[in-house]
């Protein structure tokens, strides 16, 4: 299928880069990279521990491993499908399957049935809106640490997973797991153009034993509230807006980021640049409102 461009949107966040968007067909197309998905409320804490195949109705024409997921889609049919490669993906962190969880432009999970989405290895979830705010869930996109033993959670080898180009309208889980949305990745876990609203934003999993340790991540272009970066021990914010930011272990980056802590390295750990000299970002994919290509 040829590629044609699509207009250059505006985006929510301030201080934004020019993006050069891909194309989707109304199914949805396979991106390069994936990464995991999600538990329901019932399996908040961790993913389910028999993992099955997921359900096919969720697939498209685009291959086995990707899944366009639609606002008309019952939630609890949404929630059955992430569950069950989350079951999969959390713990295979060698395995050879590669999934994209791809959201049309929409509403997806309210108050009363959130959408819960815990992603594992090897697992991209994206909004295939042009802008961050044509796709909300109101529910939880989360990455938790893993327990290799009881008294050892970590999330330093959370590698190869992906966010972008979506809302998360913070809510639903019990307990701990309601006061944020965790993102307890390591390198290799990029979120960009992501909206964050109704919570708190965690770079650490902090419900969980310790010692709750991780080894550093991107963002770009996103907009959230309060960032608890906790035991992250390096990170690099461009050209986004964060209500604030707490803790640094070894070296904390920060280039064009509205509320970013003042420039203090070597204590707190913190480089902040006013502004981005210039960069290149990732292109992203899009459906238009018809679902056609664009």
């Amino acid at each position: 299928m040829p590629l044609a461009p699509c207009p250059d949107p505006s985006r929510p966040a301030p201080a934004q880069r020019r993006h050069h968007p891909g194309t989707v067909a109304a199914g949805g197309t396979a991106p390069a990279m994936a990464a995991p998905s999600a538990p329901s409320a019932a399996s908040a804490q961790q993913a389910p521990s028999s993992p099955q195949a997921p359900p096919q109705a969720a697939q498209n024409p685009f291959g086995p491993k990707v899944y366009v997921f639609d606002p008309s889609m019952p939630v609890a049919q949404i929630q059955a499908t992430v569950d069950s490669i989350a079951a999969q993906q959390v713990d295979d962190e060698m395995g050879t399957k590669r999934y994209s969880l791809l959201f049309k432009p929409g509403t997806y999970g309210t108050a009363a049935e959130p959408l819960i989405v815990q992603v594992g290895y090897s697992t991209e979830v994206a909004g295939l809106g042009a802008a961050p705010t044509d796709v909300t869930i109101n529910g939880h996109v989360d990455v938790y640490n893993r327990c290799l033993t009881a008294d050892n959670c970590i999330a330093l080898d959370n590698f190869w997973r992906s966010l972008s180009n979506l809302t998360i309208n913070v809510t639903g889980l019990e307990g701990c797991r309601s006061s944020a949305n965790f993102w307890a990745a390591s390198q290799a876990s990029p979120m960009r153009r992501v909206n964050i609203t109704g919570g708190n934003l965690s770079l650490m999993d902090y419900c969980t034993a310790g010692p709750q340790y991780a080894s550093g991540g991107f963002i770009a272009d996103s907009k959230t509230g309060a960032m608890i970066n906790g035991s992250q021990q390096q990170y690099l914010v461009g050209d986004s807006s964060i209500g604030s930011w707490s803790n640094g272990v070894w070296n904390q980056v920060f280039s064009g980021v509205s509320g970013a802590p003042a420039d203090s390295f070597p204590n707190p750990p913190y480089t902040t640049l006013a502004k981005t000299p210039i960069s290149r970002e990732k292109p992203y994919l899009t459906v238009d409102p018809a679902g056609t290509s664009c």
